[in-house]
């Protein structure tokens, strides 16, 4: 089954590296990439509500932020839904981006080079596996939950 990942970015960082290494590698994996600027916004509609909407039916959140990023109003206002959301959600900002430590301490950041964003992409893949194997021992912890619950009630009945 597809996941949903939702990208957020800012207009003036489209031509990021880091952004078509991103979509290259979620694609190859399986998941359905949506964007603020891919929304299929009749007139009429809200764009918010639509990307509220998008976000929250999302399995992962990816923001990314360069210089132009960082003050975009959008980049911060879809993090701010996501978190909401409680959705998965790592936010690649570049290197030189003065941050706020705090942020970095409450939020899931990997910082990436602009000439070389392999490394911060290496770092991303290993989340996205690491989400993968939680949510399959969730799974699975609730499988073998219910079987035991399963034989310990077919136990006492048995008395």
């Amino acid at each position: 089954m597809k996941k949903t990942a939702f990208i957020s970015y800012s207009m003036n960082d489209s031509e990021l590296y880091i952004l078509s290494l991103v979509i290259e590698h979620l694609s190859k994996n399986n998941f359905y990439i949506n964007t603020s600027y891919e929304n299929n916004t009749s007139v009429g509609q809200n764009i918010i509500l639509q990307t509220k909407e998008q976000i929250s039916q999302s399995d992962l959140f990816i923001g990314i932020a360069s210089h132009n990023g960082i003050h975009s109003k959008w980049v911060m206002k879809e993090w701010e839904i996501a978190q909401h959301n409680n959705n998965t959600a790592v936010f690649l900002i570049e290197d030189s981006v003065p941050i706020n430590p705090d942020f970095i301490k409450e939020n899931f950041v990997i910082l990436f080079n602009r000439q070389n964003p392999e490394q911060s992409l290496t770092f991303l893949k290993e989340m996205i596996e690491n989400q993968k194997e939680k949510k399959t021992n969730n799974a699975l912890n609730w499988v073998v939950g219910g079987l035991l619950g399963i034989a310990i009630i077919k136990l006492l009945s048995d008395e």
